[in-house]
């Protein structure tokens, strides 16, 4: 309509700032599934602190997405406790991912755990190094990567 009243208006290219965050293939993918959303404001929210509520919220929703077949209500009610708005400590993190594979282990030994059975990966035990509470760029790799790995399905692109 407006071309045909003469107006011109010129092709513009405006970079996503997102693809610069070291997090960003995780973010697509979560958000191919409609979990996530940069808002109006394409912003992520990169380096706001997390809460246990947006690993274990991002974590049951995305297999309930991926792979409905592997979610069950015993899995909900493992996972379903984390759902506080507490502060997610990596030790606290490594308690959910063990919850989520049916593993108990208490905080003290989690962290070292959750390595040992590759739930936290090489590359994201360098991110989480003296960090006390995670932001949600490190929720968004934590929580594909676990997704990804307990349904044993990619995410589409």
């Amino acid at each position: 309509m407006l071309k045909k009243e003469g107006v011109y208006l010129p092709d513009t290219k405006v970079k996503n700032p997102n693809v610069d965050n070291w997090s960003y293939t995780s973010v697509k993918q979560l958000n191919s599934l409609g979990l996530i959303s940069a808002g109006a404001n394409n912003d992520y929210k990169f380096d706001k602190e997390a809460t246990q509520k947006d690993l274990a919220a991002l974590i049951l929703n995305g297999i309930c997405r991926l792979a409905p077949e592997k979610y069950s209500l015993k899995l909900d009610k493992r996972i379903r406790p984390y759902f506080t708005e507490d502060g997610l400590t990596i030790d606290r993190a490594a308690v959910i991912l063990l919850e989520l594979n049916g593993e108990a282990a208490n905080n003290k030994e989690a962290y070292s755990k959750a390595c040992e059975k590759g739930y936290i990966d090489n590359e994201m035990q360098l991110r989480l190094k003296d960090q006390k509470i995670m932001t949600m760029d490190q929720v968004f790799e934590l929580s594909a990567y676990n997704i990804k790995l307990f349904t044993g399905k990619t995410f589409p692109e």
